[in-house]
């Protein structure tokens, strides 16, 4: 799955949320029905249950990021978690009093609006920040940026590229910027030509003032370099 198909999926199901906050506020909040009652109630499960579904789909693809990765979270991947795994949370106690504990009825429109809320700004924090990325021309993922791969990449490159170069532009930072790289027909510095092995070689045992990175592991130097072309 690529980050460009986890985004509409999160998209999908932020819509999927809004839908059921609309049906159970027609359900639970006029005294004035609208709308037929028993399709309501029929739409509001199905779409709960097609929500749950969403929901476990993306996570379990999110967890499986997240451990390829191997490296420490962003400020906003631990946001983001966290706000899943409160969105999870909640939605669980909502279907415990919906199931077991009917004595507590009165807070299922408050936990399910809690819901909403918790996976939009999960939502916010991914799909939407994947799109301002995108649209900003910023770092975002490409046909290169496989699931995993590149994500480890970026995190890799932040901590031993990003002192020196720039990600996001082509100017000098101390070396020269990075972007659109595999786009170039030649290496800025070494003049070769840009492929996977000179790129590998500039940064085992690199051309002019470039310190070594000899000692980095080759699965953090093929992430790196999935993340390169991402650029």
């Amino acid at each position: 799955m690529t980050l460009l198909t986890k985004s509409v999926l999160a998209l999908i199901l932020s819509g999927s949320a809004l839908l059921n906050l609309v049906t159970m506020f027609e359900l639970l909040g006029r005294k004035e029905k609208r709308f037929n009652q028993k399709t309501l109630h029929i739409v509001h499960r199905i779409n709960g249950v097609l929500f749950i579904l969403f929901f476990l789909f993306i996570s379990y693809y999110c967890l499986i990021i997240m451990r390829s990765a191997g490296q420490e979270l962003s400020s906003r991947a631990a946001l983001h978690g966290l706000l899943a795994i409160a969105a999870f949370l909640f939605l669980c106690l909502k279907l415990s009093i919906l199931r077991f504990y009917r004595q507590y009825y009165s807070m299922v429109v408050p936990l399910g609006i809690g819901v909403v809320l918790l996976i939009l700004a999960t939502t916010a924090t991914s799909a939407g920040y994947y799109f301002a990325m995108r649209g900003g021309g910023a770092d975002v993922s490409s046909t290169d940026m496989k699931e995993g791969l590149a994500p480890k990449g970026a995190t890799v490159f932040h901590q031993n590229c990003s002192d020196c170069h720039y990600s996001d532009k082509i100017e000098n930072k101390i070396g020269p910027g990075l972007k659109g790289l595999f786009k170039l027909p030649k290496l800025p510095s070494s003049g070769r030509p840009v492929t996977d092995a000179t790129v590998r070689n500039q940064i085992k045992t690199p051309f002019k003032n470039m310190p070594s990175f000899a000692e980095l592991p080759e699965d953090d130097v093929d992430a790196l370099i999935a993340f390169l072309k991402s650029l």
